[in-house]
């Protein structure tokens, strides 16, 4: 008796169990391709062999501007002007405008305009680029506030051009370090992100020579704050170019 009933339940509940079984696999797998076919379209997860992702640091700066022009050239004439008192000097461009920088730091400047760069994610061919690309990064805020540092110093009598210029050549010695070992990275040269911000790089390598060669100029403090525009403004066309 036992037997048939036992037979009788395989029968009755196994068979209907297969049945249920066939559309909860198609439905499983149709989710599983419309995933797919999003992910191929909107990236939400990259199926390149080590593909990651890095992010880009914000930096807040704050800019005291001397004037605003419209022209180009009224603009470099004021920056020249701005330059010959110790000032920046740098030319932003600003909704249209040419502004011209006569200071910046990365504290807060009384009647000074505040800036921000944009976080961003970046994805990279590469995970072996991770490291590499997120320590040349964080060098753009890094030199900045080195230089911010030095503007103050040096304003205040604390330290020497001299003392200043010659820790401005071991920074650039230690950027063009690792900008080479970024560059000799395998595969650096065939990723398009890794390109574009050894371009940027070498603006913020600029801003350091600038200050280690002209380290015995007598407009040292022109120097300084040109070297800090030329850094910080570098990462923030960096951020917005990529």
């Amino acid at each position: 008796m036992s037997d048939i009933y036992n037979d009788y339940s395989y029968k009755r509940y196994k068979r209907p169990f297969r049945r249920r079984l066939f559309p909860i696999a198609v439905v499983v797998l149709t989710l599983g391709i419309l995933f797919f076919i999003a992910n191929l379209m909107f990236g939400f997860i990259s199926f390149a062999p080590g593909a990651t992702k890095v992010s880009i640091p914000t930096v807040t700066f704050y800019v005291a501007e001397s004037e605003s022009f419209s022209s180009k050239s009224d603009a470099i004439e004021q920056a020249t002007i701005i330059k010959s008192s110790g000032g920046s000097g740098y030319l932003l461009v600003d909704s249209g405008q040419w502004v011209v920088v006569r200071e910046i730091s990365n504290k807060e400047i009384v009647s000074g305009k505040k800036y921000t760069t944009a976080q961003k994610d970046l994805k990279l061919a590469c995970k072996d680029h991770i490291n590499a690309v997120a320590v040349l990064l964080e060098s753009f805020s890094t030199t900045f506030d080195r230089l911010c540092e030095y503007i103050e110093k040096f304003e205040h009598d604390v330290t020497s051009q001299n003392e200043i210029a010659n820790n401005a050549r071991l920074a650039y010695n230690n950027l063009i370090e690792l900008a080479n070992q970024f560059e000799n990275t395998p595969g650096t040269s065939n990723d398009p992100t890794c390109a574009q911000i050894v371009v940027y790089l070498t603006r913020q390598l600029l801003g350091l020579n600038m200050v280690w060669m002209e380290g015995s100029s007598d407009n040292f403090a022109h120097v300084l704050k040109n070297a800090a525009s030329w850094v910080i403004f570098a990462l923030f066309d960096l951020t917005n170019a990529l």
